[in-house]
This record gives structure tokens, sequence and C-alpha cells, in this order.
């Protein structure tokens, strides 16, 4: 449906997302918010850009049995360069990343007892990559840092592989090996 802006004459189209639950976080980068819809057999965490669009999702990837325990109560929060996206539940904070729209989860992070509500997530204002989570109890100070793991091999025996984690997967893709097909000769 279309509705146009009386003051900028922008034109939106927004269709409804149905189950969508009220935990909502605004990307600081300031182009997507990120939400939680809920439905019958999976939870997923939603994009929508300014204008109201959805603009992608990804599964959180919890069972039946998960979704109805600790995965009944759940906050997003984003870090201040908007690089990293966590994801609370009652007993847990999972954090995501995003590289070649795709989401990573980084981590894990898991406490002892679960509550009612989802744990509390603060990230730092001014260093992004700095996490205060607490639950009834416990507090969680944790420093991250983006590394990248090269390999010392010659470049002649270098086949190029590019490793990155997801979760429990561990994806490896050698860039160095391919085929090569010259367009010009299939003509």
């Amino acid at each position: 449906k279309r509705q146009p802006d009386n003051v900028t004459g922008v034109q939106t189209c927004a269709l409804p997302i149905y189950y969508l639950v009220d935990a909502l976080s605004w990307r600081p980068a300031g182009n997507l918010i990120a939400g939680i819809k809920r439905g019958e057999e999976r939870v997923e965490v939603v994009f929508f850009e300014r204008n109201g669009l959805r603009h992608g999702e990804f599964p959180l990837r919890l069972t039946q049995k998960q979704l109805m325990s600790w995965g009944s109560a759940i906050c997003l929060s984003w870090n201040a360069d908007s690089t990293v996206l966590a994801v609370s539940f009652k007993d847990r904070i999972q954090l995501w990343t995003m590289g070649n729209y795709h989401y990573y989860l980084k981590q894990t992070i898991c406490f002892e007892e679960p509550t009612d509500l989802a744990c509390g997530v603060r990230w730092h204002p001014e260093k992004p990559l700095l996490l205060t989570c607490s639950q009834t109890m416990q507090l969680k100070i944790l420093q991250y840092r983006f590394h990248v793991s090269r390999s010392r091999i010659m470049p002649s025996a270098d086949i190029g592989a590019v490793a990155v984690i997801d979760g429990c997967k561990f994806t490896s893709t050698h860039s160095g090996v391919y085929v090569y097909i010259d367009q010009y000769k299939l003509c």
C-alpha cells in the first residue's frame, strides 16, 4: 500500500508483519530497526528500513523446547558502531555480526540460572566492543576485538583459504583455487 508523505513527497510501501513482538532496537548507524518476529515454529530477527520496508531477517536457530523455556523472553541491543547485535534471552546472550548479507553467531554468553526477564545488556557508548551484561546476582564486563588470523604460507603454496565461525559451524572457502571460464571461448 503506497502512502505519500505530505511534507517530502517520498512514497513508502508497507506490508503488515504478523507476529512481531515488542523487542525493537534502532541501529546506531541509523539505517535499520531490528525486531523480533515470533512464529509458530521459529523466531526470527527481522530488519526494517527507516521508511518501514522490510529489509531482511535471520532465524535464531531455537528448537521448540528452547523457544518455550529460555527463548520466551528476548531483547535486542546494537553496539555503538553498529557491527554487533546482542540478542538476550532469560539465561544467555548471543552476539551476532554481519558479513556478505549473512548474520553469523559469534558467541553465546551463558548465565547459571534463568530468570523471568531477559538478561540485561549495555554497550559502552564510546568503546564499541565493550559489553556489560547482567542477571540477578551476576555481572560480566567483556571487552572484544575483531581479529583476522593469517597463515604464513609461501605464495606459491597459498590456496587463499578463508574461514568463518557461525555458531557451531566452521566454514572454509578456498578462494585461491577456482575455475576460470573465458567468456570469449564460449561463443
